[in-house]
């Protein structure tokens, strides 16, 4: 299902909201960290909203995606099988989506859309 871009500012900022409590917490009970420890909170604090800004979209980008799906290498119509999740290693950390999961009957080969368009290989995605 598709989210207005209220929705998904709206989700993004609850999770901002979180994380922030959570790292204001750990600064409030800290006694005197050391650069390596702040640092540590600060990059998993970056992490988590970079990863589910990046689930978000490309769950988004799912949503949108054509009715009609060709398989990637044999070119024929594929039949849609439901939503799968995965897990994938991308440059902001790693994303568990979930998008839809196609099979093409005629050479067996399985379609994730968006696939090759994003640069996503099976547990890796650019």
């Amino acid at each position: 299902m598709r989210h207005t871009s209220e929705q998904m500012k709206a989700t993004l900022m609850a999770l901002a909201d979180e994380m922030s409590d959570a790292l204001v917490e750990w600064a409030g009970k800290a006694e005197r960290p050391t650069l390596t420890q702040i640092e540590e909170q600060v990059l998993k604090f970056r992490r988590g909203l970079s990863e589910r800004a990046a689930e978000l979209l490309i769950e988004e980008q799912d949503a949108a995606t054509p009715v009609e799906v060709r398989c990637e290498r044999c070119g024929q119509l594929a039949e849609n099988k439901g939503q799968k999740k995965v897990r994938v290693e991308s440059r902001v950390g790693e994303l568990e989506i979930e998008r839809g999961h196609w099979y093409c009957p005629h050479c067996g080969a399985g379609v994730f859309p968006p696939g090759r368009a994003t640069g996503a290989r099976r547990g890796a995605a650019e």
